[in-house]
């Protein structure tokens, strides 16, 4: 994928066909939108996705707005796929800092990429590094490690997504889903077990899996935006998010708008978009400018 953005052109892809591909080390950090004037977004994609995820948004922010993006390691069948939060955020935090050595950091993530984005940021803030904000794509509540650590707060939590479901008459399309998302990550952990080198994204999508299901989120000393579809909002996603971000939560919601169709059609891009840039400019006047002063 990132040679889509080293060499974007159908020219470009046919030079580097000639030449034998695509075949540098492994880098993580891509480009999705390299030029304009404001304040680099480095945005984390889903569980087993690319930066490409992101490039339709890139677009409709328009060419002076710096958006640079993450593939994970593991894609090309190279390279084992991390499988812990911690490590995938501490690779993506090496590549970012070679890009720009010091902050502030406006950083971001979807789903998945959410959690990553936040653990960079921990650890951005650990070294002594400033990131004030934290973007969220319909980032799903923070397991904060297995569930069998915590019964009491599962079970609250699943008991209001149970009683949501009931009243919104989407309970059996949500358990049909549940069904259906837990039958793949058994195929894909089947087929690893029997075939060691099958599909490569599928055994991304199983470490990246894994790795969220181990992660425990720690608070941050910064404010954390979550950006939600309707399906999101509806599943109290943004459940435990208020003792994980110190400095505030904001919740921007995305009324008749779904988890798939959030960053896919045009006018729920356009509708983040707009509320995108006004998050961005607020955190332009409150950390950015004073960093060339």
């Amino acid at each position: 994928m990132a040679s889509l953005f080293y060499g974007p052109t159908i020219r470009q892809q046919a030079v580097l066909l000639a030449e034998g591909g695509w075949t540098s080390p492994w880098t993580s950090l891509v480009s999705v939108q390299p030029s304009g004037t404001r304040p680099p977004l480095f945005l984390v994609p889903p569980a087993a996705s690319t930066g490409l995820r992101f490039a339709y948004l890139a677009r409709v922010l328009g060419p002076d707005q710096p958006i640079y993006s993450f593939d994970p390691i593991g894609f090309d069948g190279r390279y084992e796929p991390l499988d812990s939060v911690e490590a995938i955020a501490a690779q993506y935090v090496d590549e970012l800092r070679i890009l720009q050595p010091d902050g502030p950091y406006l950083i971001g993530g979807m789903c998945f990429g959410a959690h990553v984005a936040f653990e960079m940021a921990q650890q951005l803030q650990i070294d002594g590094k400033h990131v004030p904000i934290v973007l969220t794509f319909d980032a799903s509540h923070p397991t904060n490690g297995p569930t069998w650590k915590r019964p009491k707060r599962s079970l609250l939590f699943y008991a209001r997504r149970f009683v949501a479901h009931l009243k919104n008459g989407e309970l059996f399309q949500r358990v049909a889903n549940y069904l259906k998302f837990h039958y793949r990550t058994l195929r894909i952990r089947l087929v690893h077990r029997f075939l060691p080198h099958g599909n490569a994204k599928d055994k991304v999508w199983d470490s990246h899996l894994r790795a969220q299901w181990r992660y425990q989120a720690k608070p941050l000393a910064g404010q954390v935006v979550l950006f939600q579809s309707d399906q999101y909002f509806k599943n109290h996603a943004q459940i435990h998010w208020p003792e994980l971000a110190l400095h505030g939560l904001e919740i921007i919601h995305f009324p008749n708008t779904t988890h798939r169709s959030l960053l896919l059609e045009d006018e729920n891009v356009e509708r983040i978009a707009e509320k995108l840039r006004q998050v961005i400019d607020r955190w332009t006047t409150e950390h950015w400018q004073d960093r060339s002063q």
